[in-house]
């Protein structure tokens, strides 16, 4: 993969350093992916792309978004850290 940057928090790093999280409303990370597109609108439609047609999914997309759902593009080494670490302590609330 050539050395492709994209600013993270202000810092350029490597494509290849990154990946996007999938959060829940209360911020902990319930899962991740490799990023294969970098907008975060097909990022979304990747995540759910078990989803067929696309206007179903857009409508799963969207109601994720409105109860505070987040897929954000992030450094990998600090997602991997925050997977291993704890459970989400905030499960009981959902």
């Amino acid at each position: 993969m050539p050395n492709i940057l994209i600013e993270i928090e202000g810092v350029p790093r490597p494509v290849r350093e990154l990946s996007w999280a999938y959060r829940l409303p209360c911020g902990c990370i319930q899962g991740c992916m490799l990023p294969d597109v970098f907008e975060e609108e097909a990022a979304w439609h990747q995540w759910f792309e078990e989803i067929g047609r696309k206007r179903e999914r857009s409508r799963e997309i969207n109601k994720q978004r409105a109860t505070g759902y987040t897929l954000t593009l992030e450094v990998r080494k600090a997602i991997t850290a925050e997977i291993v670490g704890p459970p989400c302590p905030h499960k009981e609330d959902r």
